[in-house]
């Protein structure tokens, strides 16, 4: 057993990841045990310190596929933080490229009353909502396609949604983006090392840049916070 905002098994952990690419549960510089352990600090790194779900509120997760691992532990972590709901939203790049390209401009951009209104009714409900997005984007990923298509598309999105952006952008809910490595992302920043080598960089600077590797990154962020509040007051 070990302790970090919340008791798990190590056994519970390993069933959590054991689905996951080899690249995930596996890294070179990484025993599983350890990768895991950094993980769920990272998970209550970003849900404690990043989203801050408060006991009674929703937090809804969009996540790709691929980061689902970190996104399990991310629900149990808020949950542990007295989250009154957590839901996930699950997406995939394969399946946004092949719509961007085969799908019509019309169906794209025919967006449905409901798909507002779920964040809509969750804000304005007791207890509230707050957002975590986990992003692995592929930089490339629509590389090729219509790019005057991609934008109208991309423009009609944020139009439809500009009810919810005010929430969000006035900061009247809470919401965090956490980065979740990619094989395409860590090529770009570490190109001169094979997919496997740049991976494990990759998560090696997040965890070092976001102070999970050598501590509690949950009370070690809380504590720094607290010293830029009294500097703001003095």
């Amino acid at each position: 057993m070990f302790l970090s905002g919340g008791q798990f098994a190590r056994e519970r952990l390993y069933c959590q990841i054991e689905n996951a690419p080899p690249w995930f549960a596996r890294q070179k510089g990484y025993s599983v045990e350890n990768f895991t352990i950094l993980l769920k600090k990272y998970a209550d790194f970003i849900v404690r310190v990043g989203v801050n779900p408060q006991p009674g509120q929703t937090l809804i997760i969009n996540c790709p596929l691929e980061g689902a691992p970190l996104a399990r532990l991310c629900v149990r972590s808020a949950y542990e933080a007295g989250a009154r709901d957590v839901q996930v939203n699950w997406s995939d790049d394969a399946v946004a490229r092949a719509r961007m390209e085969l799908g019509s401009e019309e169906a794209l951009t025919d967006n449905k009353p409901w798909q507002l209104r779920r964040y809509l009714d969750y804000a304005e409900s007791e207890g509230g909502v707050c957002v975590l997005h986990i992003h692995a984007d592929d930089p490339e990923v629509y590389a090729g396609l219509d790019g005057a298509k991609i934008s109208r598309v991309n423009a009609a999105q944020r139009r439809f949604m500009a009810p919810w952006r005010e929430y969000t952008m006035n900061d009247r809910v809470q919401w965090s983006i956490a980065a979740l490595p990619s094989v395409p992302w860590a090529k770009k920043v570490f190109p001169e090392l094979d997919a496997d080598a740049a991976m494990e960089a990759l998560w090696k600077l997040i965890f070092d840049v976001c102070r999970v590797t050598g501590g509690d990154p949950v009370n070690e962020w809380q504590a720094h916070m607290e010293r830029l509040s009294t500097l703001r007051i003095k």
